[in-house]
């Protein structure tokens, strides 16, 4: 069960707005432990309600006082004591220690031994990357050549498919060079017997596609 909030004791005043002139100063209507502060009506809400507020821009002339701040500077009042400092708190250093600019000798000696290693894995891929390059410009150059295909052709030994025998007798060599001359014209087809018909199929109907389109015939 939630307990009931007693606001105190108000005045009221029967004859204008706001409290009355005289009011009789009783236990249950006065705040306690607020400090009081001076304000004219051309003050914020804010600042008159700010009695934390720190003194972060002080007067010109410190003989003068504070100016108009120096009403909320309750820090010469008596009631407001110290507070408790904490005499174990420590300042931690959360920063990285420097760096030096060059190692200890221990740990060049211990990078030294995988030098060798490195530079050998760095050799042999500058070995790789050469043998590369070099296979690509052979082919390059034999590409460019004219008649280095036609070379090839020639200077290559055909092995035969038939294991020729001994005791084979030869009746005709020909050479490979005679079978581009040759020339033969195929005659007229003949339909021995017709069973049925297929149609041509296109292709560009297998690329058919929403910006590509093709219309059915």
């Amino acid at each position: 069960m939630v307990g009931g909030f007693e606001v105190g004791a108000v005045p009221f005043n029967p004859d204008g707005w706001g409290p009355p002139e005289a009011t009789t100063a009783t236990a249950t209507n006065l705040p306690f432990d607020v400090p009081f502060a001076p304000f004219s009506r051309s003050d914020k809400l804010g600042r008159i309600a700010d009695w934390t507020r720190s003194m972060n821009h002080p007067a010109k002339n410190p003989k003068q006082g504070g100016g108009s701040d120096s009403i909320f500077d309750f820090t010469a009042d008596d009631s407001f004591g110290p507070g408790d400092e904490d005499s174990t708190f420590r300042l931690v250093d959360s920063k990285p220690a420097p760096r030096p600019k060059f190692g200890p000798k221990w740990r060049f000696n211990q990078n030294r031994n995988q030098l060798p290693q490195r530079r050998d894995e760095e050799v042999e891929a500058r070995k790789r990357e050469a043998e590369k390059e070099r296979a690509r410009r052979d082919r390059l150059y034999h590409l460019n050549r004219p008649n280095a295909n036609s070379q090839r052709r020639e200077a290559a030994v055909f092995k035969s498919s038939v294991d020729i025998q001994p005791e084979w007798n030869m009746l005709d060599q020909i050479p490979f060079s005679t079978f581009s001359k040759l020339s033969f014209s195929v005659p007229e087809p003949e339909d021995l017997l017709l069973c049925g018909a297929l149609e041509y199929y296109d292709r560009t109907y297998d690329r058919v596609t929403p910006k590509n389109e093709r219309r059915l015939e």
